[in-house]
């Protein structure tokens, strides 16, 4: 049976124990646990515990193709005897923040209903992956050892944003099953620790860009995978704070100024290993983007329907489609 690494005490230490012992809390209690910030004597706080946030994006009409995941991971470890600090700085800064595009469906754009971003990752560099190396991708995330080369995994507390969607996506098109891993101690939905918390919206539940302006933070380029990840877990962990440590973290910079430079200093940083850089969704190669494309392509199905533009694409790159949406109300009420 799968454990862990933990100072000895009261608090389960295999897996499976966590698991139990966590379902019982609410959202808010798990999230201060997870941060080493719950009401548990300090033996009984996390050794080792990861938060893993995600956000997946898909295209607008049928077959609704997953197009970017974002990824934001926090690794309590490195905030283990670490002040939050101002606005929550030290802690956030420990933040890693990822952007992937789907290869096989980067050039499925939403223009409609929640018009998409996929060019403006705020957090990083981002890199283009087909959907096995998403896959691989993830699964190296969720199997974080406590101490390598033992078998030992780390306890996973995934979040999301309207989280259900994300979680079913990834199982649905990369066959990502988070649940057969076996890491995953809690599953967290920051408009439920939102509410939880007294943050409401104009209904039951509260946007992410509402909740963003809840901590003063103005956020850029939403429905870009990866900054509603990024995000997403930085409201979670201001959400996860103690009284005490929010009034500490009070200070007359702006928040959106600590934003800033955190973009900036993750800007710099040299790039997850997954994928490549630059891919054309027009020739399906590698060194350049769609933009600089002077590759000879066409579409077979616009050519026989004498449609301008055939030459942009590939006929597997074709996006014209008969089934789409009339409205948002409609696109919402889909089974996803």
């Amino acid at each position: 049976m799968t454990t862990i690494s933990a100072t000895q005490g009261s608090f389960p230490t295999d897996i499976s124990e966590i698991r139990s012992r966590l379902r019982s809390w609410n959202q808010v209690k798990t999230m201060r646990w997870a941060l080493g910030n719950g009401s548990e004597s300090a033996e009984n706080q996390p050794s080792s515990a990861i938060l893993i946030a995600i956000d997946c994006e898909w295209h607008e009409n049928e077959p609704r193709e997953l197009t970017e995941i974002g990824i934001a991971m926090l690794d309590t470890r490195d905030i283990q005897g670490l002040e939050p600090g101002p606005n929550a700085e030290n802690w956030l800064d420990k933040i890693w923040f990822y952007h992937l595009r789907i290869r096989e469906h980067g050039h499925m754009l939403n223009t409609r209903f929640c018009p998409g971003h996929p060019d403006d990752f705020n957090w990083g560099t981002t890199k283009w992956v087909t959907k096995a190396e998403a896959s691989r991708a993830l699964h190296d995330l969720f199997t974080e050892r406590v101490e390598p080369p033992k078998p030992e995994l780390c306890p996973v507390v995934f979040l999301g944003h309207a989280v259900h969607g994300d979680s079913q996506k990834l199982a649905e098109h990369l066959q990502f099953d988070m649940g057969a891993i076996g890491s995953v101690v809690s599953t967290l939905d920051t408009q439920v620790i939102a509410n939880e918390c007294g943050y409401r919206g104009r209904g039951d539940t509260i946007g992410l860009g509402p909740l963003c302006s809840r901590f003063d933070i103005s956020p850029k380029h939403l429905h870009n995978a990866g900054n509603d990840s990024g995000y997403t877990l930085i409201t979670a962990v201001m959400m996860g704070l103690t009284s005490e440590q929010k009034e500490l973290a009070k200070v007359d910079k702006p928040v959106d100024s600590l934003m800033t430079s955190l973009m900036a200093a993750r800007k710099s940083y040299r790039p997850p290993s997954w994928g490549v850089e630059s891919f054309c969704t027009r020739c399906d190669r590698v060194g350049h983007v769609q933009p600089q494309c002077r590759a000879r392509v066409e579409c077979s199905k616009c050519k026989a329907k004498s449609r301008r533009g055939y030459r942009s694409h590939s006929t597997h790159r074709c996006t014209r489609v008969e089934r789409v949406y009339e409205s948002m109300d409609e696109f919402n009420n889909i089974q996803w």
